[in-house]
């Protein structure tokens, strides 16, 4: 009995202490400074790979359709006080959530900003938010937001 408790005491800080496999944040619009949504994400686990999605949700009729339309984001990442990257996506609105980059593995890994500025928004925008997924491996980077 007491090896086992010995185990147990010796195992529980090392379950208790790891990182969460996923984050997930969500800015309602209101919340938004002048339409840029910002979010800083902990990529500094070495050796992996990161799947980030968007989601949103529209203000719609009951059983009204989302429209086929999509909204310009202007994305920009950086970490610590130095521009890496910038771009412009767009976000198809008939889906609720879309993938934006799988298995981007950061070259300096740690807390990277990404800021995604609504360049033009859709009536009833109620927020945007972001899921950061860790993956213990991966490779190249992909894109499905255009």
């Amino acid at each position: 009995m007491r090896r086992l408790l010995a185990i147990i005491l010796v195992a529980f800080p090392a379950v208790c202490c790891t990182k969460p496999g996923s984050y997930e944040e969500f800015i309602r619009a209101k919340d938004a400074s002048e339409g840029v949504y910002s979010f800083d994400l902990d990529m500094s686990d070495e050796g992996c790979s990161y799947d980030i999605s968007l989601f949103t949700k529209l203000d719609t009729r009951v059983f009204g359709r989302r429209t086929s339309e999509s909204m310009p984001l202007a994305v920009i990442w950086s970490s610590g006080d130095s521009l890496s990257f910038s771009e412009t996506v767009y976000y198809p609105l008939d889906r609720t959530i879309v993938p934006y980059r799988s298995g981007v593995v950061m070259q300096h890994p740690g807390t990277w900003r990404i800021r995604f500025n609504v360049l033009t928004a859709p009536k009833g925008l109620r927020g945007l938010g972001i899921i950061c997924k860790r993956n213990d491996n991966g490779t190249g980077q992909t894109s499905e937001v255009r």
